[in-house]
């Protein structure tokens, strides 16, 4: 049996386990004869607990855990997770809250990693926002920028939905134009090559791109997808959903990104590095993330990620639980600061928003560090109204 949590019983909102199975086939024929038949098929397990804290704020603690209908999760990782969330509740019942603001050094674990990165370059490559095709364009990225260096590098980002998930072989063999699904790359050594693209968006790029660019360029179709909406997915609200009418348009989004460094170390490594940071910082001290939320402003070029679980560690390596605080910078400002990615890669998956609906896909990904991060501290309307749990776009 766990042990309860020291969090009094009537600040306790909410503890559960939600489980969301997906089982979709698509059969359809396309455009060339081609007979396709793909398929999702995972189950989603949400571990969470809510309550409100020794000040009377409410704090949100939780975890994804995906595996597919053939392999049911493990009952050990079931329970380690569920012990790690009422730690983490325990920690942050009392805990200080981060009141401090500016830049830190900040150490980042897979789901962390792979969030910044997913909102660095999941919708502002998309070609949608570099084309301006739809209400929010992306000041970020836009034509201009292929063959230009925007990260370190030693930073290789591949988009390839053929790559295996925790639930099956392939995230997608054909997106919903009936395109096969491409490997494609989107950096190569810093430089921005690809863009996640359908077959509008390649046709429009490729046409205003010069013909230096194009030499540089990889942009490819099969990267088109959507949420496939049900009515009893709606519970009830359909009217909510009046433009949708079963599906959404489909658009350029998310697969499997893989994450490469060219020269990783290990994680232990990594953070004797994040230690030295913290000692020629300003500030004389750090925060270390385990997972969370991320959203990306497309229009403005503003990133945010709200931590799920996080410590301030100062220049000795000792750390104190710390909350209510999120980093905001733009999403070029936290590529040039990226000071490396561990060598301990490993798939997380990820749940990405978007006009075309919620979608599954994933990043293969160390874990990460940025020489400077801006924080600052969030109020509890933005908490409450913040993505929950771990690692949700």
């Amino acid at each position: 049996m766990m042990n309860p949590t020291r969090i009094p019983k009537k600040n306790i909102i909410r503890a559960a386990v939600d489980i969301n199975f997906t089982d979709h086939v698509r059969r359809y024929v396309n455009t060339e004869g081609i007979l396709i038949r793909d398929s999702e098929r995972w189950i989603q397990y949400i571990l969470y607990l809510s309550f409100k804290d020794n000040e009377n704020r409410v704090i949100d603690v939780g975890e994804f855990l995906f595996t597919g209908f053939s392999n049911p999760v493990d009952k050990k990782a079931m329970l380690a997770t569920a012990r790690k969330i009422v730690r983490a509740s325990d920690e942050r019942y009392d805990c200080p809250r981060q009141t401090s603001v500016g830049y830190v050094p900040v150490f980042l674990d897979r789901h962390s990693t792979g969030t910044v990165l997913h909102e660095c370059f999941t919708h502002l490559l998309s070609s949608h926002y570099m084309l301006g095709q739809v209400d929010d364009v992306s000041v970020t990225f836009n034509e201009l920028n292929f063959g230009q260096v925007v990260a370190p590098k030693e930073l290789s980002i591949i988009a390839n939905p053929r790559l295996g998930t925790t639930w099956g072989d392939n995230l997608y063999t054909h997106d919903f134009e009936g395109v096969p699904a491409r490997k494609t790359p989107l950096i190569i050594d810093g430089k921005v090559v690809g863009s996640i693209a359908d077959r509008h968006g390649r046709t429009a790029l490729d046409n205003i791109l010069t013909e230096d660019q194009r030499k540089i360029a990889k942009i490819l179709p099969g990267h088109s997808r959507m949420e496939i909406v049900f009515e009893n997915d709606c519970e009830g609200d359909m009217e909510a959903h009046a433009d949708v009418r079963g599906c959404h348009i489909p658009s350029p989004r998310l697969s499997v990104f893989d994450i490469r460094w060219s020269n990783p170390i290990s994680n232990r490594e990594l953070y004797s590095k994040f230690l030295d940071e913290i000692r020629k910082s300003k500030h004389k001290y750090g925060i270390r993330i385990e997972g969370g939320g991320g959203e990306i402003r497309i229009s403005e070029g503003v990133l945010s990620v709200y931590p799920e679980i996080a410590y301030r560690v100062d220049q000795n390596g000792d750390e104190e639980p710390t909350k209510l605080f999120m980093l905001n910078m733009n999403p070029l400002a936290v590529l040039q600061n990226i000071q490396g990615i561990s060598n301990s890669r490993m798939f997380v998956p990820d749940l990405c928003g978007g006009e075309s609906g919620e979608i599954l896909g994933g990043e293969i990904v160390g874990c990460g560090l940025i020489r400077r991060a801006s924080i600052s501290y969030l109020d509890t309307e933005k908490l409450t109204a913040r993505p929950m749990p771990n690692n949700f776009d």
